[in-house]
């Protein structure tokens, strides 16, 4: 036999083991075979323990190497090499052999040595009792192909490709009732088998049975309508449809009716209810009616919650034209006539006229508290409104002024005449007015003045300066007091100097 020279080895002086690269040593390597190692000795091969692995004896006697050449020489001829097959084909096939017994011994192999005891179909069928309809064999999957299939005897078939209604490819279920009803049913029953949930039908005749409900996306091919008692309109077409329903012809595409009815009838207003008309009187008005019937009437509007656990604050119409709500807020002209109970009124302005019956409304005006009641007309602010309330509940750090002279300050506020000119809601009125300039009354006394010089608002309307009429009262008073004190002064001289 050949020698095994393939790959390269590695040796140890004074041990046992060889370590191969691409050597292949399980393959063809035996205990016994003569080892010629790298340096020219012969070694018996005492194991073989994979194909990288030998064990050699003696210990390896050479000088410690890698890489090195070697050769493996089968010391048992031809005679090793047979048995070496035998071995093989024994791992190979030895236990499925040993498994089948004496089941070689049948040229038919019967069912208790796991064969089916038959040499045809038929007879296999017979013999497992799988055509008499007692058995229920179970698949993990069931493959039907097309074919022929006898279908005249009495029983259930699954069929493919048969060509039924003239669908190809399809599956096909089909019964023969043999003496029965015939048909199909579909259920579901729980794990023991001893209780059976509703029961879905298809009889001989076509009809579907569905025991509860039935989910369809879309139905197609339909030609009879649903009656308005099935939930359907009882027609085919729209027009049809809308008059069954009771609605008038379409205008402008939006189905309209006479009167839309919520209570117990929907036509005319003599029963309790809400109803929604139009053109009542006459002039082509739409209107919401509630009879009230023996109840106080009224409508009430609120908004809620998507799961309606919670409220918002309600508007209330009432049955004498009160209109009572929160708040209200009127972001464009509006007139407001009659009664309105409202808590809380936030308009855009006010627009009002020269007395009760004076002309035609104006300007719109505001009010706005800062702490000051600010006057607005329009976009423009017109001053603070001076007001005489001096509680000393609605004051802190309370000072005396110290230090100064009133008199002086009167003396530096320049008093002036002025005429108004064209300027925001100022109009050239010819008429000439005294005063003082804010600004200059500011440089005097800063706590007189309400703004700054030229000032603006954020959009960059001019804001205009006013004066704080209590500020430059109690100017005037402190000079008045200087100015008695003065004169207390003068008559006590002159009374010394007598």
């Amino acid at each position: 036999m050949v020698w095994l020279r393939v790959g390269s080895v590695a040796v140890n002086n004074g041990s046992t083991t060889v370590t191969g690269t691409n050597t292949g040593f399980a393959a063809s390597v035996r205990n016994g075979d003569a080892f010629i190692g790298p340096d020219g000795r012969q070694y018996e091969v005492a194991n073989v323990a994979n194909d990288s692995v030998i064990s050699i004896l003696p210990a390896y006697a050479g000088a410690t190497a890698s890489g090195q050449v070697y050769a493996i020489v089968p010391v048992q001829g031809y005679q090793k090499g047979l048995a070496d097959q035998v071995r093989g084909w024994v791992n190979t096939y030895g236990q499925k052999m040993a498994a089948l017994g004496s089941t070689g011994n049948f040229e038919v192999l019967p069912v208790v040595k796991g064969g089916t005891g038959a040499s045809s179909v038929t007879d296999m069928w017979s013999i497992f009792d799988l055509n008499s309809g007692n058995r229920q064999p179970a698949f993990a999957g069931l493959a039907v192909r097309s074919g022929g299939a006898n279908l005249t005897t009495q029983g259930s078939y699954l069929l493919w490709n048969v060509g039924i209604s003239g669908l190809s490819g399809a599956t096909s279920s089909i019964c023969n009732q043999g003496g029965g009803s015939g048909g199909f049913t579909w259920h579901t029953v729980n794990a023991s088998a001893d209780i059976a949930y509703p029961v879905l039908q298809y009889t001989r005749d076509g009809v579907l049975k569905v025991p509860i409900s039935l989910e369809v996306p879309s139905v197609s091919g339909m030609t009879t309508p649903l009656s308005i008692a099935q939930g359907g309109t009882g027609a085919n077409a729209p027009a049809t449809a809308r008059a069954n329903l009771g609605a008038a012809a379409l205008s402008g595409g939006v189905p309209r009716f006479d009167s839309v009815g919520v209570g117990t009838q929907a036509s005319g207003y003599n029963t309790q209810g809400l109803y929604m008309g139009w053109n009542a009187t006459g002039t082509g008005e739409g209107h919401f009616v509630c009879n009230k019937g023996g109840g106080t009437g009224g409508f009430t509007w609120r908004s809620v919650n998507a799961t309606n656990t919670v409220t918002g604050p309600s508007m209330v119409y009432g049955f004498d034209g009160q209109l009572s709500t929160p708040s209200l807020l009127v972001e464009q002209s509006a007139a407001i006539g009659g009664n309105l109970d409202v808590g809380l009124i936030r308009p855009q302005g006010i627009s009002g006229r020269q007395g009760m019956n004076g002309g035609a409304f104006g300007q719109t005006h505001n009010w706005y508290w800062t702490g000051n009641l600010e006057a607005w007309v329009g976009v423009t602010f017109v001053g603070n409104i001076a007001f005489n309330t001096s509680d000393y509940r609605i004051k802190q750090n309370v000072t005396p002024v110290m230090g100064i002279s009133f008199l002086d300050r009167i003396d530096k506020y320049r008093v002036v005449t002025y005429k108004h000119k064209n300027f925001q809601i100022w109009k050239d009125d010819g008429r000439t007015r005294q005063g003082l300039i804010a600004h200059e009354a500011q440089e005097v006394n800063p706590l007189a003045v309400d703004g700054v010089k030229d000032g603006t608002l954020e959009d960059g309307t001019p804001r205009v300066q006013s004066l704080d009429v209590m500020t430059l009262v109690t100017d005037l008073m402190g000079a008045v007091q200087e100015l008695r004190a003065e004169v207390n002064d003068l008559k006590l001289r002159l009374t010394k100097f007598n």
